[in-house]
Order: C-alpha cells, then sequence, then structure tokens
C-alpha cells in the first residue's frame, strides 16, 4: 500500500504538474542574482556568469532547499557548478 502512494505522488521530471511546482533552473540562478538577464546555456559554469560569488552561492542552496522542501546534502552542495547541474537536482526532487 505504500508503495502504491508513493508511485501516486511521485510525477516524472517532463510532467507539467512538476514542471508548475520546481522554478526553471534559470530563473533560480536569475532570482539569486536579483536581476533580469538572459542565463547562458547549461553548461556554463555558475562561476562564470555576470555577477556570481560566493554569496550567490549560498543563497541559490537557501533557495533550493526551500523549493525543493529537503536540505541538500554535502555532496549535492559540491556538485552545483553549472546550470546544468542545478537543473538536474531541482528535476530530482
Amino acid at each position: 500500500m505504500l508503495c502504491k502512494l508513493l508511485q501516486d505522488n511521485r510525477n516524472p521530471p517532463d510532467d507539467p504538474t512538476h514542471a508548475e511546482v520546481l522554478m526553471d533552473a534559470r530563473e533560480l540562478i536569475a532570482e539569486v542574482l536579483r536581476k533580469s538577464i538572459m542565463i547562458p546555456s547549461d553548461g556554463v559554469l555558475l562561476a562564470h556568469i555576470d555577477g556570481w560569488d560566493s554569496l550567490k552561492g549560498v543563497r541559490l542552496v537557501l533557495r533550493m532547499e526551500e523549493i525543493m522542501g529537503r536540505e541538500l546534502s554535502e555532496g549535492d552542495i559540491e556538485t552545483l557548478q553549472s546550470v546544468e547541474d542545478v537543473d538536474r537536482l531541482l528535476k530530482a526532487a
């Protein structure tokens, strides 16, 4: 029964319901930067985005934890290097 409940409550990453709940990685990064700018493609490192610094990294982690409803593990935080990494973690929520 518990497995059935878990399956019913789980939405695949490409499900529109899932997309509504989670922010797009680029929107989230723009929010963290507090700028309305075009965020480059997935492969771009966060450190290479204009205006990115360590404080923005902390803000990103805190905001992701809020959105995802859980604390990020040390491993999760260490892997947050690119826009693609942010997107991957958001979709895994």
